[in-house]
Parts: structure tokens; sequence; C-alpha cells
């Protein structure tokens, strides 16, 4: 059995490296970085899957990102980006991009907002 002193020393070292949210185990010192990005128009493909590679700079070819799309607080501009953002139906990180596969061509620009955790 070790001593008071070693027990803190093995606390400390843990507390350091994970905590406990309450659901899962999280690593101290992770940040989330927001980034943002606008999906225009213009798709490559002439039939599905048509695909749009954006730059973004600062994302990871690493980097799983919860992307959600920008609404106005305008009802039709935001009828409009929800069922155009439905289209969509992958998204793949490289060095400073991303590339967005869509079932259909989105016919409005969407702002997008892209959330990393590292």
């Amino acid at each position: 059995m070790g001593t008071k002193k070693q027990l803190k020393e093995m606390i400390f070292f843990m507390a350091k490296m994970k905590y406990w949210n309450g659901t899962t185990w999280e690593t101290l010192g992770a940040k989330d970085v927001v980034l943002t990005a606008t999906l225009d128009t213009t798709w490559s493909g002439t039939s599905a899957p048509y695909t749009k590679t954006v730059y973004v700079s600062g994302i990871l070819s690493t980097d799983t990102p919860i992307i959600d799309v920008v609404m106005s607080g305008t009802y039709t501009t935001d009828e409009a980006r929800a069922e155009v953002w439905g289209y969509i139906y992958r998204a793949v990180t490289a060095n400073d991009s991303i590339t967005f596969y869509a079932m259909e061509k989105p016919t409005v620009s969407l702002p997008i907002q892209i959330k990393v955790v590292r």
C-alpha cells in the first residue's frame, strides 16, 4: 500500500489527464474551435453525388467536426436553408478544407458553422 504522498501524486496525475463530466471521461485541456464557411450553389457533378470543396482555415484531416447550417431568423430564408441542408449527406475533412457530398445540388447558399473539439 502506498503512502499518502504517493496516493496524492497519483490522484493529481489522474486529475490532469481525465475528468468525469457525469456521463463520460474527458481530457482536461481539450478545447473547442468554431469555424465558419459558406456553401454556395456551384457544385461539381452532372449526377448524384454532387460535390463541393470549401476552404476552411484551421480544419485538420483528423478532425471529426460537428457541422450545422446557420439560420438567419427569417422564416422563408430558413425554410429554404433547412430543405437544402437536407440534400447534404456527407462531409470529409482534409487539411484546410472540407468536401461535402449532396444528393441534389443546393439551390441556395448555406452559411455553416463547424465545431471541432481537440
